[in-house]
């Protein structure tokens, strides 16, 4: 049987020492931050004209630029679908002002995801969404669940409730409110995971409830 030597068992027992005290200095992870369940935050944006109310639940999104690409992707796709051409469909889709975008926190996909679009009421993309909101076939993967026409502070609206028909999908369009005051769009946007499609439909109707217009409606023209 071998004998430890006085040099390598020093060795031995100076490594030991130092790994400990390694561990010893590590720092400690910080735990994982906790989310919060109950309250509400509010989104004012006077300059688009509208006040949201979004659970503490969820975030706002600081880094969009990845989310906005992908919405904006799949709204160019669309839209040469129905006809426009490739540059065409990118000046309508680069065009639009999405000035709020919200996901659950502590999901990875991100999903739900929820996206406020503010444009022209008269340009490409409100139009296929208007176009889009009655119709069954309309949304990819998804079916008609109900459809409403309502109004938002006087202003005309539909709110389309979808359900996922694909198993295969990540994520779908599962409410769209189309809001307009004849010049100016308004468009809700909430897509969810499809696991997660009946808990998000609670919460994004939660936020869809909540969104307030806040210009005074024009006077009516004298008759």
């Amino acid at each position: 049987m071998p004998r430890w030597r006085p040099a390598a068992a020093l060795a031995a027992l100076t490594i030991a020492v130092l790994l400990v005290l390694a561990a010893c200095n590590r720092p400690t992870r910080p735990p994982p931050p906790t989310i919060p369940t109950e309250g509400f935050e509010t989104r004012i944006d006077e300059k688009r004209g509208f006040s949201i109310v979004y659970p503490r639940a969820w975030e706002r999104v600081s880094t969009t630029y990845i989310r906005e690409a992908v919405f904006r992707a799949t709204l160019r796709a669309q839209l040469q679908r129905r006809g426009l051409t490739e540059e065409e469909a990118e000046d309508a889709a680069d065009g639009l002002d999405m000035p709020f975008l919200a996901n659950r926190r502590g999901i990875d996909d991100p999903a739900p995801l929820f996206i406020v679009v503010v444009g022209d009421a008269g340009a490409p993309p409100f139009q296929l969404w208007s176009e889009m909101a009655p119709a069954p076939d309309g949304f990819d993967g998804g079916e008609l669940r109900s459809r409403e026409e309502l109004t938002v502070d006087g202003r005309p609206a539909v709110l389309t409730e979808l359900a996922s028909t694909r198993e295969d999908l990540r994520r779908f369009t599962l409410a769209l409110l189309m809001v307009s005051d004849g010049d100016r769009a308004w468009s809700l946007h909430c897509q969810a995971a499809v696991r997660d499609q009946e808990l998000a439909r609670v919460e994004c109707r939660q936020i869809i409830d909540s969104f307030r217009l806040l210009e005074p409606l024009s006077p009516a023209p004298d008759s």
